[in-house]
């Protein structure tokens, strides 16, 4: 029964972080399914449908459509879309059901792109991991993508790339508009491109001098850019002005010996740990993750909910900082907590959901 959930509820899948990269690039996005993974996406995960609107759509599957592979079927579907929009590219999310039947997204994506001369990407989700895996491999397909556009092979313009940039990580109020204010604040690039913002930014990728991760779901990208152009990489979150304030409350001088753990993922994680021990050296400040720990030096990856409550209940916490929904779990700890949103865990923000 280690998989059981009592206090948590399912976390957003691969299939929801593959929408979220490509949901402001202006193109057409066809989740193949029979409509329940399109109405998961926009009715729980992704918080700007409930202000803006994006060209998601379901393939909307039959049953013969499903045990059939109608390929044809699904192009004239998508070609149906496309005589109404312009859309930059069209790009396929895979689901359970084709994934099952092993439906060929290459072969799908190929032809759609001979067939409506534009870019066709193949996102080979399958809804059965998390949302970081399905970001990670989006990621890779536009950086494959970008790379095929040019012939530079390496990084010189002063330029900064931010990967993981996504509402599904970000912290709490936080929007890719800040992180990229923050960032230019420094000084230190003249132009910040946040991968996912803009179709037309892919062509500036492979001249970016740097490449700055916030999230796990940018490394894979990441270390391809380095691999083919020599794009240097690093991790890290550009902590608002609202983290720092969380980050000094957490360090309290007057709690030299308070252990200290953070959920959420690996990079803010590790941010706010490094923000807290440069306040107060004495704290001791540990970071926990239910989703990729690549990035987290000592982060502590929790694999069901049964792993974290025993972690928590063993570690002797002083006070956690995470997710609402994972504070249900292990109220009981004897440990203070401090709020920490992180809407790929409890699919809550400060957006209000339209009435309906």
């Amino acid at each position: 029964m280690k998989n059981l959930m009592k206090y948590l509820s399912p976390f957003a899948p691969d299939i929801s972080g593959a929408v979220e990269v490509l949901f402001e690039m202006s193109g057409l996005v066809v989740i193949v399914d029979a409509g329940g993974c399109t109405g998961n996406v926009c009715g729980f995960d992704e918080p700007r449908w409930f202000h803006e609107r994006s060209a998601v759509f379901s393939a909307g599957l039959r049953d013969l459509d499903a045990i059939l592979g109608r390929d044809r079927l699904m192009i004239e579907k998508t070609g149906r879309v496309l005589q109404d929009m312009d859309a930059n590219f069209v790009a396929f999310i895979g689901t359970p059901v084709p994934s099952v039947i092993g439906t060929d997204f290459k072969g799908l994506a190929n032809q759609a792109q001979k067939q409506f001369g534009i870019p066709a990407f193949a996102i080979d989700t399958n809804g059965m991991e998390l949302c970081d895996r399905g970001a990670s491999k989006t990621y890779r397909v536009l950086v494959k993508y970008a790379l095929e556009q040019t012939d530079k092979t390496s990084g010189s313009d002063d330029a900064l790339l931010v990967l993981g940039c996504t509402p599904m990580d970000l912290a709490p109020g936080d929007t890719m508009e800040a992180v990229r204010e923050r960032l230019l604040d420094d000084g230190k690039y003249s132009r910040v491109i946040i991968a996912g913002e803009n179709f037309s930014d892919l062509a500036e990728i492979p001249s970016v001098s740097e490449t700055l991760v916030i999230a796990p779901s940018g490394i894979a990208a990441a270390k391809e850019l380095q691999k083919r152009c020599g794009i240097p990489w690093k991790t890290g979150y550009p902590l608002s002005e609202e983290m720092k304030e969380l980050s000094g409350q957490l360090a309290d001088d007057d709690k030299q010996d308070e252990k200290i753990l953070i959920v959420h993922q690996a990079v803010l994680a590790e941010s706010l740990r490094k923000e807290i021990e440069g306040r107060n050296s004495g704290a001791a400040v540990s970071t926990g993750t239910f989703f990729d720990i690549s990035a987290g030096e000592d982060t502590v990856h929790f694999r069901d909910e049964s792993g974290f409550i025993e972690f928590v209940m063993n570690g002797k916490f002083d006070r956690i900082c995470a997710d609402p929904l994972l504070w249900r779990a292990v109220r009981d700890c004897g440990a203070d907590f401090t709020e920490l949103a992180h809407f790929a865990v409890s699919g809550s923000c400060e957006a209000e959901r339209p009435e309906i």
